[in-house]
Protein backbone atom coordinates (compact mmCIF):
# COMPACT_ATOMS: atom_id res chain seq x y z
CA UNK A 1 0.00 0.00 0.00
CA UNK A 2 1.08 3.56 -0.70
CA UNK A 3 -0.39 6.50 1.23
CA UNK A 4 -0.40 10.09 -0.02
CA UNK A 5 -0.90 12.80 2.57
CA UNK A 6 -1.18 16.54 1.93
CA UNK A 7 0.18 18.95 4.52
CA UNK A 8 -0.49 22.58 3.59
CA UNK A 9 0.63 25.09 6.17
CA UNK A 10 -0.35 28.75 6.05
CA UNK A 11 -2.58 29.43 9.09
CA UNK A 12 -3.36 27.96 12.51
CA UNK A 13 -5.79 25.37 11.17
CA UNK A 14 -3.45 23.95 8.54
CA UNK A 15 -0.48 24.12 10.93
CA UNK A 16 -2.39 22.02 13.49
CA UNK A 17 -3.54 19.48 10.91
CA UNK A 18 -0.01 19.14 9.55
CA UNK A 19 1.55 18.70 12.99
CA UNK A 20 -1.08 16.17 14.05
CA UNK A 21 -0.36 14.18 10.88
CA UNK A 22 2.90 13.06 12.48
CA UNK A 23 1.19 10.10 14.11
CA UNK A 24 -0.12 9.03 10.71
CA UNK A 25 3.28 9.25 9.03
CA UNK A 26 4.99 7.53 11.98
CA UNK A 27 2.55 4.61 11.79
CA UNK A 28 3.21 4.24 8.07
CA UNK A 29 6.96 4.22 8.60
CA UNK A 30 6.72 1.73 11.48
CA UNK A 31 4.82 -0.67 9.21
CA UNK A 32 7.00 -0.20 6.16
CA UNK A 33 4.18 1.48 4.25
CA UNK A 34 5.31 3.85 1.54
CA UNK A 35 4.14 7.37 2.29
CA UNK A 36 4.18 10.34 -0.05
CA UNK A 37 4.17 13.57 1.97
CA UNK A 38 3.19 16.61 -0.08
CA UNK A 39 3.90 19.73 1.93
CA UNK A 40 3.58 23.52 1.90
CA UNK A 41 3.80 25.09 -1.57
CA UNK A 42 3.74 21.64 -3.21
CA UNK A 43 0.14 21.16 -2.08
CA UNK A 44 -1.29 22.38 -5.36
CA UNK A 45 -3.52 20.72 -7.91
CA UNK A 46 -0.87 20.02 -10.55
CA UNK A 47 1.72 18.53 -8.18
CA UNK A 48 -0.77 16.41 -6.22
CA UNK A 49 -2.47 15.04 -9.33
CA UNK A 50 0.92 14.21 -10.87
CA UNK A 51 1.91 12.31 -7.71
CA UNK A 52 -1.35 10.36 -7.74
CA UNK A 53 -1.15 9.45 -11.42
CA UNK A 54 2.55 8.53 -11.36
CA UNK A 55 2.79 6.81 -7.96
CA UNK A 56 -0.74 5.34 -7.79
CA UNK A 57 -1.27 5.57 -4.01
CA UNK A 58 -4.15 3.52 -2.64
CA UNK A 59 -5.05 5.83 0.23
CA UNK A 60 -5.34 9.61 -0.15
CA UNK A 61 -5.33 11.68 3.04
CA UNK A 62 -6.21 15.33 2.44
CA UNK A 63 -5.61 17.92 5.16
CA UNK A 64 -6.74 21.51 4.74
CA UNK A 65 -9.70 23.77 4.36
CA UNK A 66 -12.77 22.74 2.41
CA UNK A 67 -16.35 23.47 1.44
CA UNK A 68 -19.16 21.25 0.12
CA UNK A 69 -17.65 21.08 -3.38
CA UNK A 70 -13.91 21.53 -2.82
CA UNK A 71 -10.83 20.43 -0.90
CA UNK A 72 -8.23 23.19 -0.81
CA UNK A 73 -4.45 23.08 -0.81
CA UNK A 74 -1.86 25.71 0.05
CA UNK A 75 -3.24 29.25 0.34
CA UNK A 76 -6.79 28.04 -0.27
CA UNK A 77 -6.17 27.05 -3.90
CA UNK A 78 -8.56 24.30 -5.09
CA UNK A 79 -7.00 20.85 -4.95
CA UNK A 80 -9.94 18.55 -5.66
CA UNK A 81 -13.29 19.95 -6.74
CA UNK A 82 -16.61 18.98 -8.25
CA UNK A 83 -16.12 21.52 -11.03
CA UNK A 84 -13.24 19.66 -12.68
CA UNK A 85 -13.10 16.28 -10.97
CA UNK A 86 -10.68 13.93 -12.72
CA UNK A 87 -11.85 10.31 -12.55
CA UNK A 88 -8.26 9.11 -13.01
CA UNK A 89 -7.35 10.82 -9.73
CA UNK A 90 -10.09 9.35 -7.52
CA UNK A 91 -10.99 6.04 -9.18
CA UNK A 92 -10.42 3.00 -6.93
CA UNK A 93 -9.02 5.23 -4.15
CA UNK A 94 -9.81 5.42 -0.47
CA UNK A 95 -10.03 9.08 0.50
CA UNK A 96 -9.98 10.67 3.92
CA UNK A 97 -10.77 14.37 3.80
CA UNK A 98 -9.90 16.43 6.85
CA UNK A 99 -11.66 19.40 5.23
CA UNK A 100 -14.86 21.13 6.26
CA UNK A 101 -18.06 20.00 4.54
CA UNK A 102 -16.29 18.23 1.66
CA UNK A 103 -18.16 14.95 2.19
CA UNK A 104 -21.52 16.60 1.53
CA UNK A 105 -21.26 17.06 -2.26
CA UNK A 106 -17.67 16.36 -3.32
CA UNK A 107 -17.65 13.05 -1.47
CA UNK A 108 -20.70 11.82 -3.35
CA UNK A 109 -19.25 12.98 -6.66
CA UNK A 110 -16.00 11.12 -5.91
CA UNK A 111 -17.96 7.92 -5.25
CA UNK A 112 -19.86 8.43 -8.52
CA UNK A 113 -16.49 8.84 -10.27
CA UNK A 114 -15.25 5.47 -9.01
CA UNK A 115 -13.74 6.26 -5.60
CA UNK A 116 -14.14 3.17 -3.38
CA UNK A 117 -14.63 4.97 -0.06
CA UNK A 118 -14.79 8.61 1.00
CA UNK A 119 -14.53 9.49 4.70
CA UNK A 120 -14.90 13.06 5.87
CA UNK A 121 -17.30 15.64 7.26
CA UNK A 122 -20.60 16.71 5.71
CA UNK A 123 -20.56 20.01 7.60
CA UNK A 124 -17.88 22.18 9.19
CA UNK A 125 -15.18 20.43 11.21
CA UNK A 126 -14.63 22.56 14.29
CA UNK A 127 -11.91 22.26 16.89
CA UNK A 128 -10.80 24.40 19.80
CA UNK A 129 -7.22 25.56 20.27
CA UNK A 130 -5.38 26.94 23.27
CA UNK A 131 -3.79 30.11 21.92
CA UNK A 132 -0.95 29.79 24.42
CA UNK A 133 0.01 26.52 22.66
CA UNK A 134 -0.48 27.63 19.07
CA UNK A 135 3.23 27.28 18.33
CA UNK A 136 3.21 23.75 19.79
CA UNK A 137 0.07 22.08 18.39
CA UNK A 138 0.98 18.60 19.65
CA UNK A 139 1.01 19.92 23.23
CA UNK A 140 -2.37 21.61 22.92
CA UNK A 141 -4.68 19.68 25.25
CA UNK A 142 -7.73 21.60 24.01
CA UNK A 143 -7.19 20.49 20.42
CA UNK A 144 -6.21 16.93 21.34
CA UNK A 145 -9.69 15.35 21.69
CA UNK A 146 -10.77 16.68 18.28
CA UNK A 147 -7.67 15.79 16.30
CA UNK A 148 -7.02 12.49 18.05
CA UNK A 149 -10.58 11.36 17.35
CA UNK A 150 -10.48 12.40 13.70
CA UNK A 151 -7.05 10.86 13.08
CA UNK A 152 -8.16 7.54 14.55
CA UNK A 153 -9.88 6.45 11.35
CA UNK A 154 -6.73 7.01 9.27
CA UNK A 155 -4.48 5.27 11.78
CA UNK A 156 -6.86 2.31 12.08
CA UNK A 157 -6.92 1.85 8.30
CA UNK A 158 -3.12 1.95 8.22
CA UNK A 159 -3.03 -0.69 10.97
CA UNK A 160 -5.02 -3.04 8.74
CA UNK A 161 -8.57 -2.70 10.03
CA UNK A 162 -11.52 -2.88 7.66
CA UNK A 163 -12.64 0.53 6.45
CA UNK A 164 -15.99 0.38 8.24
CA UNK A 165 -14.34 -0.83 11.46
CA UNK A 166 -11.83 2.02 11.27
CA UNK A 167 -14.67 4.51 10.98
CA UNK A 168 -16.39 2.98 14.02
CA UNK A 169 -13.12 3.20 15.97
CA UNK A 170 -12.97 6.90 15.21
CA UNK A 171 -16.57 7.32 16.34
CA UNK A 172 -15.71 5.40 19.52
CA UNK A 173 -12.78 7.73 20.16
CA UNK A 174 -15.17 10.68 19.92
CA UNK A 175 -17.47 8.89 22.40
CA UNK A 176 -14.55 8.35 24.79
CA UNK A 177 -13.74 12.04 24.87
CA UNK A 178 -17.40 13.04 25.10
CA UNK A 179 -17.85 10.72 28.08
CA UNK A 180 -14.70 12.14 29.68
CA UNK A 181 -15.93 15.73 29.48
CA UNK A 182 -19.41 14.73 30.66
CA UNK A 183 -18.00 12.85 33.64
CA UNK A 184 -15.28 15.25 34.74
CA UNK A 185 -16.64 18.51 33.36
CA UNK A 186 -13.45 20.55 33.65
CA UNK A 187 -13.49 24.30 33.22
CA UNK A 188 -13.07 24.09 29.45
CA UNK A 189 -15.88 21.52 28.98
CA UNK A 190 -18.59 24.02 27.89
CA UNK A 191 -16.34 25.16 25.05
CA UNK A 192 -15.17 21.70 23.94
CA UNK A 193 -18.06 19.29 24.54
CA UNK A 194 -20.67 20.74 22.10
CA UNK A 195 -18.16 20.78 19.23
CA UNK A 196 -16.95 17.25 19.92
CA UNK A 197 -20.55 16.09 19.63
CA UNK A 198 -20.96 18.18 16.46
CA UNK A 199 -17.88 16.69 14.80
CA UNK A 200 -18.90 13.14 15.70
CA UNK A 201 -22.36 13.64 14.18
CA UNK A 202 -20.98 15.12 10.98
CA UNK A 203 -18.22 12.57 10.39
CA UNK A 204 -19.51 10.30 7.58
CA UNK A 205 -18.40 7.37 5.47
CA UNK A 206 -19.54 6.95 1.86
CA UNK A 207 -19.09 3.97 -0.43
CA UNK A 208 -17.67 0.56 0.42
CA UNK A 209 -16.96 -0.43 4.03
CA UNK A 210 -16.27 -4.15 4.26
CA UNK A 211 -12.71 -4.43 3.02
CA UNK A 212 -9.14 -3.79 4.10
CA UNK A 213 -6.67 -1.60 2.24
CA UNK A 214 -3.91 -4.19 2.70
Amino acid sequence: MTVLITKPRYDDTTAYLSEWSKEVTDNCKDRGIKILEVENENVNKITVENFIKSQNPTFLVFNGHGDPETIYGQHNKPLLSVEDLDKDVVSEKIIHSFSCSSASILGTECINAGCKTFIGYDNEFIFIIDTTRSTQPLKDESAKPFLESANQVVISIIKGNEIGEAFEMSQAKYDKWIEYYNAHYPEEAPHILPWLIWDKIHQVILGQKNFKVY
